[in-house]
């Protein structure tokens, strides 16, 4: 891979063990080099501490903590614009403007294989469809 991979996790889990199992396959990645940050994003509520932990101990993981927005909207608008805005603040902490990001959050559990072929295969499986040239 010619650009930098950053591993962008949004939010939090309550499962300690969860969250362990989540990010061991980025960690794994990482380690091998195919990734080369993890970054751990969510919000500076003190309520979270005990479920941020966990990302806090991994001295490979990044984690930083961003103010919550205060909004108004109904419980699933809300939802959709907490996920917004921590993608959003997780970006602008990748200087890179060509870097590859893998968005995920601490409850998804990814196979360590798939993501890696999926990172090294990137430029073959996501690349520019020719499919206009070929028709005109």
């Amino acid at each position: 891979m010619d650009r930098p991979v950053v591993a962008v996790v949004t939010g939090f889990t309550k499962s300690t063990e969860l969250a362990e199992i989540s990010l061991a396959p980025l960690r794994v990645l990482k380690l091998d080099g195919l990734i080369d940050r993890i970054l751990a994003v969510t919000w500076d509520s003190a309520e979270l501490n005990p479920f941020v932990a966990p990302l806090a101990a991994m001295d490979d993981v990044e984690l930083v903590r961003v103010p919550q927005p205060k909004l108004a909207q109904g419980r699933y608008q809300n939802g959709a614009i907490y996920q917004i805005r921590n993608l959003q603040a997780a970006l602008a902490l990748v200087p890179e403007e060509d870097a590859l990001i893998f968005k995920t959050r601490p409850d998804f559990v990814a196979k360590e294989d798939f993501l890696a072929d999926k990172i090294e295969g990137f430029e073959r499986y996501c690349a520019p469809s020719e499919l206009e040239k070929t028709i005109g």
